[in-house]
């Protein structure tokens, strides 16, 4: 029964319990659904489980192997520590909602059986966890913004090679080769966001100070290592590429660690350091086998509980005293020597002290490290004093820790004399870290139950001996360069973190000014569209407002006025004539039909164009012909009667299709692509010449017909034999047959034209 129960049910229900219940009592709610979750991990049995079709693809909700086991039971536990904690520090329960509601996310994620299911939960993790930053308000609304765009732009990458993996595999369950080969780069991409890769890792110490001190707890936990475990799902073969990249994050973030007086932000740069390790563990599967995997999941165990154990200790402090800068504390361990006891524990743990759980988990990479060097075992290349690259990287990487742990406690414990006397920790407070320290001590000390639950325990438990006294000496050796390498340096590296700057410094101006840029651009075209049209709008009601003083400035000396009598009469006619259009319908290629050329007043249609000889005058009406644009003029230098005809197959502007039926006049037929032109150049005949236009439209064809230069035409070619008929064979586009069926007589003499 307990296997069919979906982890995520437990936790949203210890939701909606903190949104609606007492503070203790909702917090006491939450703390016992962890444990419940806890043992499910524990006793859950293997195999998938809720398996289904959702959407019409095969899913598993819930999948339970070596590895989503080991998360799910760490997950758990640390849930239980991190509900506690903020029971005990005074924490509003909408924050601690929003921090279950972010683990409720987390579980959905790792116990996925296939891609569907868990890029569903991780888009719902990236959702959750920004709305935790965004809760305290103040400068971490910025924070959580810039949060939004990274997991935002990495959820997108890792969606992308989820599809190309379907398109090419044809199933989203998880594969044991891992994510298809077409994918690795979208998919290193979009979980590397969410590891802290360089270069993409600035969200990392920009976000995890800015909330609560006691979400923090928990958004140190579960983006990270979750990806972890997600890459490893892709990439369960590793590679030599991820494996340096955790050795140089390694060496990264311990260095920018060392330049920080922020505890948290200080905490956030070791998270990348320490996901290095981790990265360098499944990174070297391929090439060193189950040791290196063990030795990274080991680390991811042992990393949860250390880390949010400091953060633990750091929110304390913080909470007790008010104060987020190392430089103003120090003197602390004489007024919280709890706290500072469970602070030493938690550093020792972090910079793989020997009897404590980071030596364990951490000797295991390192070794794997080793291994990979050796010329005799993999063919690893030697670097220096027989050890490889890898191998240097992480070690350079421990020192660099143990060098910014010591900075830490010095200036929060030591430094100066002590400006405040606060109190200790809460009870709640020190029960959910002397827990954590704890587990510190008993997984270092009884190593064996540790490699029980991390993935290849049987392989790997007879080849370890993490207490040889090769790792004591190494792990010694570390110790003492952190020492001296501190105290030795600390005034060169309070110096240096006055200059050094990180990608962020480059990376948040460059995106701020580009999306500035674009906004300005687009608000300001807007801006300029919504001002030109807002000034045409007041000149034009200044025009009808004044226009006797606009007719003034344009030079037109008549007063303009109208009595009451002509304003009636002349909305009287308008409302008349639209009436009329309305009830009888009006078409202007009728009206142009009932006048000839010579019959128009010239001051209304008559114009000159500078490309013509003075003496010549163009009639303006360019008429519409089924997509044919046609105009005449009339050449007085010859005869006033001679019309010259000019056809253009541009279409003008603001021209409507019931124009495609207007007829020129009496000396042309014009119809679909071709002008049908008849014009006496010649005759002086002062008889009539009479031209019947006529389209009509038989069988979907259109037909024209004109007569010849002695004739008359009718209605019907039997009138004159000598008739020429054209035949267009296709029908006009937006034509219909009532534009065919006029028929129209037009004459033109000598003289005057009439109708």
């Amino acid at each position: 029964m307990i296997a069919t129960i979906p982890a995520v049910f437990p936790l949203a229900f210890a939701v909606a319990m903190l949104a609606v219940l007492p503070r203790n009592l909702g917090h006491l709610v939450a703390a016992l659904a962890a444990v419940g979750v806890t043992a499910q991990a524990v006793f859950m049995p293997a195999g998938p489980h809720l398996a289904t079709t959702f959407l019409g693809f095969e899913v598993i909700f819930q999948n339970i192997d070596q590895f989503s086991r080991l998360m799910g039971i760490i997950f758990g536990f640390i849930t239980v520590l991190a509900v506690t904690f903020a029971w005990g520090s005074d924490t509003p329960k909408r924050t601690t909602a929003l921090a279950v509601s972010y683990v409720t996310a987390t579980f959905g994620a790792v116990y996925a059986g296939d891609w569907l299911v868990l890029i569903f939960w991780w888009e719902l993790m990236a959702v959750t966890s920004t709305v935790l930053v965004w809760a305290r308000g103040g400068a971490a609304i910025r924070s959580g913004y810039r949060y939004a765009l990274f997991h935002g732009i990495g959820g997108t990458l890792l969606l992308a090679a989820v599809i190309v993996h379907f398109a090419n595999t044809g199933t989203f369950i998880y594969a044991a080769t891992g994510i298809d080969p077409a994918a690795t780069v979208l998919a290193a991409l979009g979980i590397g966001v969410n590891c802290g890769f360089i270069f993409l890792h600035s969200w990392l110490p920009d976000a995890y100070p800015s909330p609560h001190f006691s979400a923090s707890v928990f958004m140190s936990v579960f983006t990270t290592k979750t990806a972890v475990y997600t890459m490893y799902r892709a990439f369960p073969e590793g590679g030599l590429w991820l494996a340096y990249l955790g050795g140089l994050m390694t060496v990264y973030g311990a260095a920018f660690a060392l330049m920080q007086y922020d505890p948290r932000r200080l905490l956030s740069y070791h998270i990348q350091g320490q996901v290095g390790y981790m990265l360098a563990g499944v990174g070297l599967a391929g090439a060193v086998g189950d040791l290196a995997v063990a030795g990274g999941f080991a680390h991811v165990f042992n990393h949860v509980i250390y880390k949010s154990l400091l953060f633990m200790v750091v929110g304390v402090i913080i909470y007790r005293t008010g104060i987020e800068d190392i430089r103003d504390m120090g003197g602390l361990w004489r007024v919280m020597p709890v706290t500072f006891v469970v602070y030493l524990v938690a550093s020792a743990s972090i910079a793989s002290v020997p009897g404590f759980n980071g030596f364990i988990s951490k000797g295991m990479i390192i070794d794997s490290a080793h291994d990979f060097a050796d010329p005799a075992a993999v063919g690893g290349p030697e670097v220096l004093l027989g050890e490889g690259l890898l191998w240097w990287l992480l070690i350079i990487g421990g020192v660099g820790t143990f060098l910014s742990f010591i900075k830490l406690g010095y200036y929060m414990f030591f430094h100066g004399t002590a400006s405040v006397d606060p109190p200790e920790a809460t009870p709640l407070q020190m029960g959910a870290m002397a827990v954590a320290g704890v587990s510190c001590v008993a997984l270092g000390v009884f190593w064996e139950s540790l490699l029980v639950v991390i993935p290849f325990s049987a392989e790997v438990i007879p080849e370890l001996k993490p207490y040889s006294m090769s790792h004591i000496v190494e792990s010694m050796a570390l110790m003492i360069s952190g020492f001296v390498g501190f105290f030795a340096l600390r005034s060169p590296l309070a110096t240096l973190s006055h200059y050094a700057r990180d990608i962020d410094s480059l990376l948040y101006p460059a995106a701020f000014y580009t999306t500035r840029g674009f906004v300005w651009g687009v608000t300001e075209l807007w801006a300029f569209v919504d001002r030109a049209t807002m000034r045409l709008a007041a000149a034009s009601v200044y025009v009808g407002t004044n226009p006797r003083t606009v007719a003034a400035r344009m030079g037109v000396g008549p007063e303009l006025r109208a009595g009451i009598g002509r304003s009636v009469f002349v909305l009287t006619a308008l409302v008349a004539a639209v009436l009329g259009v309305l009830l009888f319908g009006w078409s202007p290629a009728a009206t142009l039909r009932r006048h000839t050329v010579s019959s128009l007043p010239a001051s209304q249609f008559w114009l000159r164009r500078p490309w013509e000889h003075s003496t010549t005058r163009t009639f303006p009406g360019e008429l519409l012909g089924h997509g044919l644009c046609v105009s005449h003029k009339r050449d007085k230098s010859r005869d006033r009667n001679t019309l010259i005809y000019n056809c253009t197959r541009r279409m003008p502007r603001g021209l409507t299709p019931w124009m495609k039926s207007t007829l020129c006049d009496s000396k042309q037929l014009f119809r679909w692509n071709m002008v049908v032109v008849w014009s006496d150049w010649e005759s002086t005949s002062t008889g009539g010449q009479t031209l019947n236009p006529s389209y009509l439209m038989r069988s979907g064809s259109l037909h024209s017909h004109a007569c010849g230069d002695e004739n008359r035409c009718g209605t019907d070619s039997s009138e004159n034999p000598s008739c020429k008929f054209r035949r267009w064979p296709r029908k006009p586009r937006g034509v219909t047959p009532r534009h065919f069926t006029s028929h129209v007589q037009t004459r033109h003499s000598e003289g005057r034209g009439r109708e």
